[in-house]
Parts: C-alpha cells; sequence; structure tokens
C-alpha cells in the first residue's frame, strides 16, 4: 500500500469526499470539520544482515471534528478494517482550535 492508496481510500468515504490531504491543508483552505489530514511520523524498518530488508512507514491519519464522534471515526475504522490494516488509535482535544483530533496510527 502507498500514500497514494491511503488518500484514494480515505476519500472515496462519502462523507470526507474533498476532505483529505496529506499533512496540512493551505491557510485559509481547510473545510469545514470533520476532515481527515495524514502524514509520514518515520519508519520501523525491518532489518537483516546490517542491511534495510523491508521498509515500513509509520503513518498517521488524523480526523478532526467539533465534538466526539465515534460514528465518524467507525466511518475510518472500517475502511482501514476492510483494507486488512491493523489500527491504533489516539485521541487529544486541541484547546487551542477547539476540536477533537483522532489519530489512527497505522504501518505500510
Amino acid at each position: 500500500m502507498s500514500l497514494t492508496d491511503i488518500y484514494e481510500m480515505l476519500d472515496s468515504i462519502p462523507e470526507f469526499k474533498d476532505k483529505v490531504a496529506y499533512h496540512h491543508f493551505p491557510v485559509g483552505a481547510a473545510p469545514e470539520l470533520p476532515y481527515i489530514v495524514y502524514l509520514t511520523r518515520g519508519t520501523d524498518n525491518f532489518s537483516a544482515d546490517n542491511k534495510v530488508y523491508a521498509e515500513i512507514e509509520d503513518i498517521d491519519i488524523e480526523l478532526y471534528t467539533k465534538y466526539k464522534d465515534p460514528a465518524t471515526e467507525g466511518l475510518i475504522k472500517s475502511a482501514l478494517n476492510e483494507k486488512g490494516l491493523f489500527w491504533n488509535l489516539d485521541e487529544d482535544f486541541l484547546d487551542s482550535e477547539q476540536m477533537y483530533m483522532v489519530t489512527f496510527t497505522i504501518q505500510i
């Protein structure tokens, strides 16, 4: 799976059509909540014989909402599960923005 595949998977969720961006939306161009931002956080490569045997990227998929919204979170969970992607979830409230950020971490 590639970053393009991740974008296509997320953008294909009807509620998020044209509300998905890599890393950030341009200043002043963020759509109304909810929306999704996804980004590469680094790597967790697998080594063998002192070489990178398998490249593994850590990807965060961040869902931004005004209120806690389990149903909307479920849309992303379903998309990830449908693709057979293992995920972990973390949640924060961004005081400065007055919104929730739910982060799904996957590896590709």
